[in-house]
């Protein structure tokens, strides 16, 4: 059987809070507050260099006012083919990584195409994405695939700076 205290009506809580509707500004100062400095910084070289590669060949206008999916997967494609550094070597697979999501950060932003926008998906953009994987194959077969880090200290390594007679503090210099 149930105890009565179970059965007690709860007790509205008295709310002396009024909502109120926030401005746009205030709704655009929050999502500025969220951004990254230096995915902004990332985003703007990557479509400077996408512009100035579009300038280069004759297309007319921006990036984002291309105003059909087959257009824009199209210049697209020819970019992820000629893109080089300013020095004309070829990237590495995790700059053009890169590139591809800042220019998907861009268009998402400001393109003038219905969003949300993903250039990354194989099934909206297939022909983007085989010439992006035959991109990233041959930077492999080139040797500038994913890069590894620096490796760490070794045991031997570590005994052996330990051992370093400029450790023993008893030198004064």
């Amino acid at each position: 059987m149930q105890d009565n205290k179970d059965k007690r009506p709860c007790k509205k809580l008295k709310v002396n809070f009024t909502y109120k509707k926030p401005t746009d500004d205030e709704l655009r100062n929050l999502i500025d507050s969220s951004r990254c400095k230096n995915t902004d910084y990332s985003t703007s070289n990557w479509i400077r260099a996408l512009e100035k590669f579009r300038t280069d060949v004759n297309y007319q206008g921006l990036i984002e006012e291309v105003d059909t999916k087959e257009e824009l997967e199209d210049q697209l494609c020819r970019f992820v083919h000629a893109m080089r550094k300013k020095d004309g070597s070829e990237y590495h697979v995790s700059s053009v990584n890169s590139c591809m999501f800042a220019i998907n950060r861009h268009l998402n932003n400001k393109s003038v195409l219905s969003k949300p926008i993903n250039i990354m998906d194989k099934d909206q953009y297939y022909k983007l994405w085989q010439i992006l994987n035959g991109k990233v194959k041959s930077l492999v077969s080139q040797g500038r695939g994913e890069r590894n880090g620096a490796d760490g200290f070794t045991e031997d390594d570590l005994l052996q700076i330990l051992d370093h007679p400029a450790m023993s503090g008893n030198d004064p210099a």
